[in-house]
């Protein structure tokens, strides 16, 4: 595994994950991913999604969306 800080950035990886930690939100990826910004909260699992922002929450790209 290798961690690299940036004056932007930290970053830490492995053969079958990471996470990256800046300014404009946080990463996370392995089998599931997830993204944590500003904006709002995504989080993956294969084709399956959920997105969390301010205004609405959508599962799987709008098939059930609250507002």
């Amino acid at each position: 595994s290798a961690v690299k800080i940036t004056p932007s950035a930290i970053e830490s990886t492995n053969s079958s994950s990471s996470i990256k930690i800046a300014a404009a939100g946080i990463d996370v990826a392995c089998t599931a991913t997830g993204k944590f910004s500003p904006s709002g909260v995504e989080l993956k699992n294969g084709a399956q999604s959920v997105n969390l922002s301010a205004a609405n929450v959508s599962i799987n790209n709008g098939a059930l969306e609250v507002m």
